[in-house]
């Protein structure tokens, strides 16, 4: 051990011998031939702290060692979820009571299929792979499921559109078949054609629901035809 004097106190402080295990001197205060300072910085890479510093803070004042500031935690980044204005349906398809032969018939599944047929409004154009005209899109925005400014070619260009759309359109017309008591004739023939659901499902999709119920009720006598000469009950045939 060597004895040295702290600056300004008069006080030895016993310092431990600079040399190491080959005799060398190590200690920067040593090489540069300088006695410790009383308020002298600390290494950082000095942990635990020597004796020798321990004795030095706790007998002269000298000022504890700074510890290391802690590594900030990362915050992971969050992103705000991607907003898609037509979701896909968890099975991404339609739902079981959309007749997938009314889809053959009407465009042999084209997405993008248009025609100029004029509807009950006199609107000409039906888009889709269903074939929806402008009154029953009107529709479609009035419930929620397509946006007010969604025009006919924008829908015609959405598939998820056209599968949402389609699924509350098959929906809607079982549920007036219910409320209304059309279901009441499921198995029974009325104009010579027997009424399953999915038979009922297309003369509403052909006429609209207000036809279905006119079909019915004069037992076929009401039978129009579109422009392509497919009337009501050929309709309910084809699909049943």
């Amino acid at each position: 051990m060597t004895a040295q004097l702290l600056p300004g106190s008069g006080k030895p402080v016993s310092l431990p011998d600079p040399r190491n295990q080959q005799g060398i001197l190590s200690s920067p205060w040593f090489n540069a031939g300088l006695s410790a300072p009383a308020t002298a910085a600390i290494p950082q890479a000095l942990s635990p702290t020597p004796a020798y510093v321990q004795d030095a803070m706790e007998n002269w004042g000298m000022p504890p060692l700074r510890p290391e500031a802690p590594t900030p935690e990362r915050t992971p980044q969050t992103h705000p979820p991607t907003q898609v204005p037509f979701p896909r349906l968890a099975n991404g398809d339609y739902a079981d009571n959309v007749p997938r032969s009314l889809i053959q018939s009407e465009s042999s599944g084209n997405w993008f299929a248009q025609n100029d047929a004029v509807g009950s409004s006199g609107r000409a154009g039906h888009y889709g792979q269903l074939q929806f005209g402008h009154d029953r899109l009107d529709d479609a925005r009035k419930a929620g499921i397509i946006p007010q400014n969604m025009t006919a070619d924008q829908f015609k260009a959405n598939k998820s559109a056209q599968i949402n759309v389609g699924n509350w359109h098959f929906a809607d017309i079982d549920k007036r078949i219910r409320s209304n008591g059309l279901s009441n004739v499921y198995g029974q023939r009325v104009g010579g054609e027997m009424m399953t659901p999915n038979a009922m499902r297309a003369i509403a999709h052909l006429g609209g629901f207000g036809g279905l119920k006119e079909f019915v009720r004069t037992n076929g006598t009401y039978n129009p035809a579109d422009e392509g000469g497919t009337t009501l009950a050929s309709y309910a045939r084809r699909h049943r």
